[in-house]
C-alpha cells in the first residue's frame, strides 16, 4: 500500500473516531496541530471511504 494512502486512511479514521487533533498530529509526525488541521480539512474523505472499502473487501 502506497504510504501517502495509508497515512490519509489513518488521519481520516482518526478524524472520524473523534481523536483528538494533538493526537492525530503525533501520530501524523507533524510539527503543529496548525498543520494537522491544514492536512484534515484537504481530506476528501469520501475517496478515502471508497479506498478502504475496496481493501477490506479484498482481505475477506
Amino acid at each position: 500500500m502506497h504510504l501517502d494512502v495509508a497515512r490519509h486512511s489513518w488521519a481520516s479514521a482518526a478524524k472520524t473516531k473523534g481523536i483528538p487533533v494533538s493526537v492525530i498530529s503525533e501520530g501524523m509526525g507533524h510539527d503543529s496541530e496548525a498543520t494537522t488541521q491544514i492536512y484534515l480539512a484537504s481530506l476528501d474523505t469520501s475517496v478515502v471511504d471508497r479506498a478502504n472499502s475496496l481493501i477490506l473487501k479484498s482481505l475477506r
